[in-house]
């Protein structure tokens, strides 16, 4: 799902599970500006990263 950031495109991804990791992830991408929105079938997420304009790194 991260590498969905380095896309210009939206991604369509299948067969992802109902995890805490996947809901915190959605939530972790949608914070940074991306659009993630679930799709049919069940287990499909389509995220556009393309509104994110700048992401910086912090150690």
């Amino acid at each position: 799902m991260a590498a969905t950031l380095l896309a210009e495109d939206a991604c369509e991804l299948q067969g992802v599970p109902v995890l805490r990791d996947v809901t915190t992830m959605t939530t972790l991408l949608a914070s940074l500006g991306a659009s993630v929105s679930q799709q049919e079938p069940a287990g499909a997420l389509r995220i556009e990263s393309g509104l994110v304009q700048t992401i910086q790194g912090a150690l």
